[in-house]
């Protein structure tokens, strides 16, 4: 392929098809040669060699033109290594190539709906791409997947805790370090006036969505001590450190007394000692006795219940009044009319 730079552009031009197309200039190689371009089309220098095969009468006549360009070396080939660990080395969260970085996160982000797995990839690439560590890596995913609205995001877009989660998943114990680190730039470096107040929600979000757990947590956070890799990361800073300790003080003594809980309630259950199979049995066995005895119980209660209510009701029948003659109704008046009787 032969390379061109044109206008600040990149471009490739395709020895075996001619094809012609632009070339990612925000690659480490591709800004390399737009810094060092050639001084003049001499830099180019065409070799054309003809090679003559024949088979039996027939004479093919190949043709080859070789461009030669001045190439960047590439990491771990020569002395010039060196250097290039260097310029990684020398991004700091000061430096441009990490606002570009997140810019560009961002914008992807922002062109379409995408899916978790789509994002940790690009983002791989964009931060290779920009040479950037790996603690850096997570810096730049939280400042370009959310800003300070990031606990009304976190419940509404869900792609974003997922992709983080993926990420710290991948790399383990160090990217929930890395993690942490990011968290205590974002918070207390880039939006403090506005999410330093929510920085046990945040923690705990964070936990809930399993991308810390209780002992990286308590490891990193406790006042004790702290990670050695936790120390070591380029976005690492005491001050932060401490005042990160200081805020999340009452959530990491609330993790430390559910692990003791926890760990009382395992050691209880190792104390059970399992039955054996004979025992098991007579269990069984005595439990269906006992059900046995309960429902006899409850048969001989209905019973006394049923015979208790028929002895309660008494059939009486009315009373007759005596019948009265009125011829044997004595009368001492004559003058008694039928209406004395």
């Amino acid at each position: 392929m032969t390379l061109k730079v044109k206008k600040d552009v990149l471009k490739g031009v395709c020895r075996s098809c001619g094809t012609n197309s632009k070339l990612d200039s925000s690659h480490k190689v591709g800004v390399y040669i737009l810094k060092n371009p050639p001084k003049d089309e001499s830099e180019f220098k065409k070799k054309e060699t003809k090679e003559e095969e024949t088979e039996g009468d027939k004479a093919v006549i190949k043709k080859e033109a070789e461009v030669k360009i001045k190439k960047p070396k590439v990491v771990g080939e020569s002395k010039s290594s060196a250097e290039d660990v260097k310029v990684m080395d020398d991004i700091t969260l000061a430096s441009t190539e990490l606002n570009d970085t997140i810019a560009r996160i961002r914008g992807y982000k922002n062109s379409h709906s995408r899916t978790a797995p789509e994002l940790v990839d690009e983002i791989g690439n964009i931060c290779v791409s920009q040479g950037l560590k790996e603690d850096m890596k997570y810096y730049v995913t939280m400042h370009g997947l959310f800003d300070d609205k990031i606990l009304t995001q976190w419940s509404k877009e869900t792609n974003l805790k997922d992709t983080l989660k993926l990420m710290a998943d991948k790399d383990e114990f160090k990217g929930q370090c890395w993690a942490i680190l990011a968290l205590q730039q974002f918070i207390l470096k880039t939006y403090p006036d506005i999410l330093s107040p929510h920085t046990n929600t945040i923690l705990k979000l964070f936990y809930d969505a399993d991308i810390l757990n209780e002992d990286t947590i308590v490891k990193c956070c406790s006042k004790a001590h702290s990670s050695e890799m936790l120390r070591n990361g380029k976005t690492f800073s005491t001050e932060l450190n401490s005042l990160f300790k200081k805020q999340t003080e009452a959530f990491v003594t609330w993790l430390k007394d559910a692990q003791e809980d926890s760990e009382e309630e395992k050691e209880e259950e190792r104390k059970v000692v399992p039955l054996s199979k004979e025992e098991e049995n007579a269990l069984r066995q005595k439990k269906l006795i006992e059900e046995q005895m309960n429902l006899q119980e409850e048969k001989l209660k209905a019973s006394k219940d049923k015979s208790r209510a028929e002895s309660s009701i008494v059939v009486s029948a009315p009373k007759e009044e005596p019948r009265v003659d009125i011829l044997d109704i004595k009368t001492e008046s004559k003058d008694a009319t039928l209406d004395d009787l």
